[in-house]
């Protein structure tokens, strides 16, 4: 496999695994405080969780692409 495309799955795994548990977290959170004021309202819906997933997913990807293969390399 190409180094590029190497590093590319590499940051897209972590950056995926870093959104799953930030909107594990953020969904667990968000319950337990509807849970705890007796409310039926969870705070989120389906659209937030999807925009929100995406956004994150990407940012991370780029931060963590740059971080650790772009700016070792000098060429930015």
């Amino acid at each position: 496999m190409d180094l590029i495309l190497e590093e590319v799955c590499i940051s897209e795994g972590v950056a995926l695994v870093g959104t799953i548990a930030v909107v594990y977290g953020g969904i667990s959170a968000f319950n337990k405080e509807a849970k705890e004021k007796s409310l039926s309202e969870k705070g989120y819906s389906f659209g937030s969780v999807v925009a929100g997933s995406l956004i994150g997913f990407a940012t991370l990807f780029v931060l963590i692409f740059y971080e650790l293969f772009l700016k070792s390399r000098r060429w930015i």
